[in-house]
């Protein structure tokens, strides 16, 4: 079988295409952009690769310049990208959040997008790893309206496809907000776009969500049907240029917490352990959840337009989401419970994405091995986050202070290369030179970078944060450093 060599690149345009079900909101309608992403030349491993993207205004209004995100990501589960995708400005495009390990390089327009109007930019990035039709790699462009929301106004995806074959397909909606608890259906639409037929092609659904750790989530099982018959072996055949429309039922249930999941469809044929996995299409489409993040703690009280809620709610909630912080074994969240070390440095760790590390019991002393936090303060030693106390103790169980969880971030922050140069003056508060010595670099930095702030009139270096505070601090941190 000849089939024609090319990679996949698919464009989901849900603003024409989609027809508004009872009852749902769509996300889909403000999706106003088109957008075409495509490889410039060659992409090979070791060597810098570009892609081209193309978004084109398929709306009537216009989008103000430094108003419009434009945001780049990449799945991908095997293939490492060197520092992630770089965005390239041009007359179009301002860079503000650039090449980095980890995020998504962010960059926001220079003018106006009028109606019809288009721009074209690049992004680079090293491939550090081999990568054919079984073990591809995804770039992401989502281009939002608001910063403080994962909402978009336009999605689009490439996968690199070394093997011999290329689909397009589209999801209609492909991005739409539900209540929990009630069915939804997405069309799904997949063209061979090759010369010949393709036959033998297995599909499968699958889901992720916001958060995947410490969420309430029971089991998500999506439906993938197709409006043409199958073979008896229950697999698809499509002839050349031909489509195949279907339908991806989902029911997201009432105590999901997540505030947003998205479903991936794949189209294949070969096994992994054959070693003739061939993937013609993947693609997802999102589904927001009403209301944001489900607020599973007692103890938290939420804004609800008649009442407002506590000012550590959306912290704590962020934090949730980011499976970077979780309640008690009671269920509540405990703001006001004094953070102890431990547990601090183990939110770092998570949000580092708990790298496997060895434990070592002369690392510190009063770290047992096999407690939640064992490894947290493993690595944080040997990334140079955490050295601890004087006698070598970690201080497991002690609360921690101000100053000391400050020093942490800044630890972190080195560890990461994450550069925030502000530097604050603390001699605006009163009791300034309680700070300890050892502390005075990373107090100014948190208090400079916002995320310290006075306590009433005073810093307070020595005081013990509690846990909202912790959740306030840490969700400044994490979204200065994903730009959001």
């Amino acid at each position: 079988m000849k089939i024609k060599k090319i990679g996949i690149s698919f464009i989901m345009m849900a603003a024409v295409l989609f027809t508004a079900m009872p009852g749902f909101t769509s996300r889909a309608e403000e999706e106003k952009l088109s957008i075409k992403i495509n490889p410039v030349g060659e992409i090979e491993v070791g060597k810098e690769a570009t892609l081209q993207v193309d978004i084109e205004n398929i709306s009537e209004e216009t989008y103000e310049a430094n108003v419009v995100q434009i945001l780049v990501s990449d799945d991908s589960k095997t293939v490492a990208i060197e520092n992630g995708w770089n965005i390239i400005e041009n007359d179009a495009v301002s860079k503000n959040y650039g090449e980095h390990d980890g995020g998504d390089p962010k960059a926001v327009l220079k003018k106006d997008m009028a109606p019809e109007d288009k721009i074209t930019f690049e992004v680079t990035g090293t491939v550090e790893k081999e990568f054919d039709e079984t073990n591809p790699f995804h770039v992401n462009v989502r281009v939002k309206s608001d910063a403080s929301t994962w909402t978009s106004i336009g999605y689009a995806s490439y996968e690199s496809n070394a093997g011999d074959t290329a689909f397009e397909g589209t999801f209609t909606p492909s991005e739409l907000t539900v209540k929990r608890g009630e069915e939804v259906e997405i069309g799904v639409a997949v063209t061979n776009t090759t010369e010949e037929e393709v036959d033998a092609l297995s599909f499968e659904c699958s889901w992720t969500a916001s958060m995947m750790k410490g969420a309430w989530v029971d089991d998500v099982k999506p439906a993938l049907t197709w409006k043409k018959e199958l073979t008896p072996e229950g697999k698809l055949v499509l002839a050349a240029d031909e489509t195949v429309e279907g339908t991806l039922t989902v029911k997201i249930p009432e105590n999901a917490t997540p505030s947003w999941f998205e479903f991936g469809v794949d189209v294949y044929s070969g096994t992994e352990e054959a070693g003739d996995l061939k993937t013609y299409f993947s693609g997802s489409a999102r589904l927001n959840m009403e209301g944001g993040v489900l607020n599973p703690y007692p103890d938290v009280k939420v804004d609800n337009g008649d009442e407002k809620g506590d000012w550590y709610a959306e912290f704590a909630l962020f934090m949730l989401e980011q499976g970077i912080m979780t309640g008690e074994d009671n269920g509540m969240f405990n703001a006001g419970r004094e953070m102890h070390r431990d547990e601090f440095v183990t939110m770092l760790y998570r949000f580092d994405g708990e790298k496997e590390v060895a434990y070592d019991p002369e690392v510190f002393p009063d770290v047992e091995d096999g407690l939640f936090y064992t490894k947290a303060a493993m690595w944080a030693k040997e990334s140079g986050v955490v050295e601890g106390y004087a006698d070598g103790n970690f201080g497991v169980g002690d609360a921690i202070t101000r100053e000391d969880m400050a020093k942490m971030l800044l630890g972190y922050a080195k560890h990461i290369d994450f550069e925030l140069a502000e530097e604050g003056d603390l001699s605006k508060f009163p009791d300034a030179d309680s700070v300890s010595g050892y502390a005075v670099e990373s107090m100014k930095w948190a208090v400079g970078n916002g995320f310290i702030t006075g306590d009433e009139g005073n810093i307070n270096p020595q005081k013990y944060a509690e846990r909202g505070h912790c959740a306030k601090i840490m969700t400044v941190f994490v979204q200065k450093y994903m730009g959001l």
